[in-house]
């Protein structure tokens, strides 16, 4: 479902129209070095609706910028990253956002636009659009928290070292988290630092943590996701992946990698 308004955006203008008997004279345009607007709540009807994509068309002129902030609660402002109070920077032209990873579905939805300009021209927004999909009265309601623990990721023998651990993480929402943590027996757990019940915080997108201070080898590892949630968002944890060496003459390199949605509800 799209819903969509029609904007034209300028910042401050000072107007000045110099008369002349006999006719009219030539008007200046001058504007604010910047400037911000802030929307009301885009959803027209109440109710539940998980936030999709922010469309939008623009005229950025050279000198000038536009970025754009989101925001479910008109108060705390992020990125479409999930970084609270980055901003996205926009393109001239039309374009669109990608706001699903965020994993909003209060129905509410509010966005921020910053427009800077050298004082001769400004950005130009034409219309902007949000799709969001209703959820229809459906609720989903999560756990404040759960831990999940994997089975042994290794063969039992021929592990030299254990050097990274790979993750992708697809939704971090806000006001949830997703933690680590690592052992070889299922009873001491440390963190890639080697702190005995330390974790590693993670973040959303691909990434990995350097194990190779842990000294580990051998053939058992185990590891340990622990979720936060609000009770209406969770992190979605997609993949996992093991580099170590193989005490092979080729000393061979081993990746195990491990696809699918791993998702605490």
């Amino acid at each position: 479902m799209k819903f969509e308004i029609k904007i034209k955006f300028y910042a401050k203008v000072f107007l000045t129209i110099l008369i002349f008997l006999g006719g009219v004279g030539v008007a200046e345009a001058a504007y604010e070095t910047e400037g911000v607007m802030e929307s009301e709540n885009y959803f027209p009807t109440p109710g539940l609706s998980l936030v999709n994509s922010f469309d939008y068309s623009v005229t950025i002129p050279g000198g000038t910028t536009a970025k754009a902030q989101f925001s479910y609660d008109g108060r705390v402002w992020y990125s479409t990253a999930g970084v609270l109070g980055a901003w996205d920077t926009l393109s001239t032209g039309s374009q669109s956002l990608d706001l699903s990873t965020l994993g909003w579905q209060k129905g509410q939805l509010y966005y921020r636009l910053w427009l800077t300009s050298d004082g001769s021209a400004t950005p130009v927004f034409s219309s902007v659009s949000v799709t969001y999909t209703p959820l229809g009265g459906a609720y989903y309601v999560y756990e404040l928290n759960g831990t999940s623990t994997s089975a042994n990721l290794l063969p039992s023998s021929g592990v030299e070292e254990i050097s990274r651990f790979d993750y992708s993480v697809s939704s971090l929402p806000p006001e949830t988290s997703l933690r680590l943590q690592f052992s070889r027996d299922e009873v001491d757990w440390y963190n890639s630092a080697g702190t005995l019940d330390g974790y590693d915080t993670l973040t959303a997108g691909d990434h990995y943590l350097n194990l190779s201070g842990l000294g580990w080898s051998g053939g058992a590892f185990y590891y340990r996701a622990i979720f936060t949630s609000d009770g209406e968002f969770t992190p979605i944890l997609d993949s996992v992946g093991l580099r170590y060496n193989r005490d092979l003459l080729l000393k061979l390199k081993g990746l195990l990698l491990f696809k699918g949605k791993f998702q605490f509800r």
